[in-house]
């Protein structure tokens, strides 16, 4: 997976495509706990459940952190 966004402006059309080809990737990898995936965001640091939705807000809010690995 192409990681290169994470860095961009979060107003560019590539980080918008870049969270949501994140959350479909993590929606359809199994990577669900109880309908909920992991948090990447720097307030969350991958520590908390949320659905899709609330997850890619809080990448647009709080970045995601760069130092992300999974």
């Amino acid at each position: 997976m192409d990681r290169s966004w994470i860095k961009m402006d979060r107003r560019l059309f590539e980080y918008n495509n870049g969270v949501n080809s994140f959350i479909d990737f993590a929606l359809k990898n199994e990577c669900l706990v109880n309908g909920r995936i992991r948090c990447p965001c720097l307030r969350c640091e991958n520590m908390k459940l949320f659905e899709a939705n609330i997850v890619k807000n809080h990448l647009f809010f709080h970045r995601f952190d760069e130092t992300y690995e999974r």
